[in-house]
């Protein structure tokens, strides 16, 4: 994976869908890089862990000044400092996030009007985990439907607030 001061991370992108016939997609610019302070290898006894990418359930257990946390902001500046092409991940997230919502099932609209959506107009926020490697491709590892946006961690509740509020308003 590619690797942000020495350490593996999970990039977590927010999406609002507002409509699927006709698709409406709103990417929130502001996002999460969670980071995971275990060793990341591919040692051959390493392999069989299929769970090897994702963080460990300790992650949260990280000081409030953000250590292992970051805001998309802090990554484009990273990136732009160390000669990594953020715009291309970029591009890489937006394409994954269209085609997993052109995926979806055949039958959302029916799945909508059961649940007594329209879906011409209405609102859900998703969560999009990925992964990135040291070639800079992405990598798409979860889409979380209602996502939980609630936490303990100043750098999250800022993100959360300003997502919910953006949200309300379109």
């Amino acid at each position: 994976p590619l690797l942000v001061n020495k350490k593996k991370f999970n990039l977590k992108a927010y999406a609002l869908l507002t409509g699927v016939s006709p698709l409406r997609i709103y990417l929130y610019e502001e996002g999460l890089l969670l980071f995971n302070d275990k060793e990341y290898n591919l040692k051959s006894s390493q392999l069989k862990n299929t769970n090897i990418h994702f963080l460990n359930d300790n992650w949260g257990e990280k000081s409030n000044n953000g250590d292992n946390i970051w805001h998309i902001s802090n990554f484009i500046n990273y990136c732009k400092e160390n000669g990594i092409n953020y715009s291309n991940i970029r591009n890489q997230i937006i394409d994954i996030i269209i085609k997993s919502f052109i995926s979806f099932d055949e039958n959302i609209n029916e799945k909508l009007k059961i649940k007594n959506f329209d879906e011409r107009n209405f609102f859900e926020i998703f969560s999009f985990d990925f992964l990135v490697d040291d070639k800079e491709k992405v990598f798409l590892l979860e889409i979380t439907g209602d996502p939980k946006i609630e936490t303990n961690y100043e750098t999250e509740i800022k993100l959360y607030n300003n997502l919910i509020i953006d949200s309300l308003n379109i």
